[in-house]
């Protein structure tokens, strides 16, 4: 049975219930784009409409001149205006008729797209919640609105594809008030300038405490963490980037105020008074914090392929296209390795899957290697 040099069988159904839940959601995008094609129908209509109207207006208009005008009789010319008086209100009024009828139709039309492209996003975001793609770059960003924490995970995919999700920062406790390193059980001052000392007329760096300070933004990466802590009194603010590997760890700190940035961390008189190693503990307790995050989304925000923005643009085939050029296993073979591993009833669901493509399930069925005899899905 070769195919378990490639997948075993339960990895080789993970991969097609997968697939299915992507080929679901996809399904609804496509609904998407027939809508989007009705409401610009509804639109040309409405306007061929009023056009047609404003044409009859102008020929009735017309018929009634070259009448006064047969008769030549010139009081007949209140006749005429009579009658544009009477067409012009008609026509209003059937204007207005027309508006209306075509409005409550676009109203159905965008919501049936509303529900369609929610019910798209949500596929979508469940079929990535798996992490079925190999990511090469994960970012996991905190911002502070108000007194609350925004977090979200950016993810960056091979294929030029990239999403990020809103996390639940309510998962972690430490989360639900703003940051400090008083709450986290720390006590660090950071020296910011140095000195002369009146009593030991020697130099003294100038102490500040920064106990209080909020985390106010952070950047963080498995192995790497940019944060800024801000004062909530006078928005003085200490900037933090943090990495480390295998064997050691480095923190480089900053302080900002009014009268700019002091790059503490790079000034010997100032770095010797440094305690590297309570930033050390503070980065790794927030770092760690963040991460644990990422088993907590929320909600699919952004999905982009290619710079391109797949949920404003509705490409949802395209970007069922490209998860399938990137697979681990090759599209072609999934189905035939479905079929030896006897995964009959993910190989008809596959095919059934498939079919609700239309037009485009010609295509599919090409990708995947399935041709006109599928005797074996029975």
């Amino acid at each position: 049975m070769g195919y378990i040099m490639s997948y075993d069988s339960l990895e080789l159904k993970q991969v097609l219930d997968g697939l299915s839940e992507l080929f679901d959601a996809v399904l609804h995008g496509e609904k998407v784009n027939e809508n989007s094609k009705k409401l610009d129908e509804l639109e040309e209509e409405l306007k061929r409409r009023i056009d047609g109207l404003h044409t009859l207006i102008t020929n009735i208009g017309t018929l009634a001149d070259e009448y006064v005008v047969g008769t030549a009789d010139p009081e007949g010319r209140g006749f005429v205006e009579s009658v544009q008086r009477f067409v012009s209100a008609a026509a209003q009024q059937e204007e207005g008729r027309l508006k209306q009828k075509f409005n409550d139709e676009k109203r159905l039309v965008e919501a049936m797209t509303n529900s369609e492209a929610e019910m798209t996003r949500i596929g979508i975001e469940s079929f990535l919640m798996h992490n079925p793609l190999k990511i090469i770059e994960e970012h996991v960003l905190l911002s502070m609105v108000e007194d609350s924490y925004l977090v979200k995970g950016r993810y960056k995919c091979t294929g030029g594809i990239e999403y990020e999700y809103v996390l639940d920062s309510k998962a972690n406790s430490i989360l639900s008030r703003p940051l400090t390193p008083a709450s986290l059980g720390l006590k660090i001052r950071l020296p910011i300038k140095i000195g002369k000392s009146w009593m030991k007329q020697s130099s003294a760096p100038q102490m500040v405490k920064i106990d209080k300070f909020m985390l106010k933004e952070a950047d963080v990466t498995r192995k790497s963490l940019f944060y800024v802590l801000t004062n909530p009194e006078d928005k003085d603010e200490v900037r933090v980037v943090y990495t480390k590997n295998e064997r050691t760890s480095l923190v480089a700190v900053g302080f900002r105020d009014l009268s700019g940035l002091v790059d503490v961390s790079g000034d010997p008189a100032l770095s010797k008074h440094l305690d590297a190693e309570a930033f050390k503990d503070l980065s790794e307790m927030i770092l760690n914090t963040l991460l644990q995050l990422t088993n907590h989304k929320l909600k699919l925000t952004k999905l982009v392929v290619d710079d391109t923005n797949v949920l404003e643009k509705h490409l949802y085939f395209e970007f069922l296209l490209r998860v399938l050029s990137i697979l681990p296993v090759k599209a072609e073979t999934i189905y035939n390795l479905a079929v030896r591993a006897g995964l009959k009833y993910e190989v008809k669901n596959l095919l059934d899957k498939i079919h609700g493509f239309g037009e485009k399930a010609s295509s599919l069925l090409e990708l995947f290697n399935i041709y006109a005899s599928r005797s074996e899905a029975n």
